[in-house]
């Protein structure tokens, strides 16, 4: 499994970024919040109506959002919720693949109605799976805790953990999440590194 810092060097020109939400609106989510206040230049598949929990549907609109990128331009993704699933299905059935891939708090399959098996498969590509680790909400639909360890098995990541998770106010550091940033070669939050991600309409 390729380590952060492998991840970066491996990139050698400024990644394309797509973000993949989770199901619940980026206001009212810190996790998608502070994705959007970070990567304020990176294309994002948005929940639509009908789409949940439709992971071919889902899979489908991945593949549509990175369709128009150079082959030779690496792309790297990170989904909350239901899009980390969403992602994890794309990999079996799409026909480009991220140089990485961030799952920022996957949702667990059996909450959301999902086959575990038909997802538990080891992704193609280097992945890490940012989880809260030790005492978090029993009845979380997140992964956490012991899950978040078999899941990150199965899909051969590597599993952060997320410290105190995002903070609520979204223009606040988050330590952990900064550094993971970092290892693969997107700005921090004072914007030092030049991004040249497009901005991509999704809603279509």
């Amino acid at each position: 499994m390729m380590s952060d810092l492998s991840v970066s060097r491996a990139l050698a020109a400024p990644p394309e970024v797509l973000v993949v939400s989770g199901l619940s609106p980026i206001e009212t989510d810190p996790w998608q919040a502070w994705l959007a206040t970070r990567l304020p230049e990176a294309a994002w598949v948005r929940p639509l109506d009908g789409d949940w929990p439709d992971l071919d549907r889902w899979a489908q609109r991945i593949e549509r959002a990175v369709s128009g990128w150079r082959r030779a331009r690496p792309w790297i993704v990170l989904a909350h919720g239901f899009g980390a699933l969403a992602v994890v299905h794309h990999a079996m059935h799409g026909q480009r693949s991220p140089a990485a891939a961030i799952l920022l708090a996957p949702a667990l399959p059996h909450r959301f109605g999902q086959n575990e098996a038909s997802l538990g498969h080891a992704l193609p590509f280097p992945s890490t799976l940012v989880a809260l680790q030790g005492g978090a909400h029993a009845v979380s639909p997140w992964m956490q805790d012991a899950d978040a360890e078999r899941w990150a098995r199965a899909w051969g990541s590597t599993l952060v953990d997320a410290g105190g998770g995002p903070p609520a106010d979204a223009r606040t550091p988050w330590p952990e999440a900064e550094a993971l940033l970092a290892g693969h070669g997107l700005p921090g939050p004072a914007g030092a590194m030049h991004m040249q991600s497009r901005i991509a309409s999704l809603s279509r």
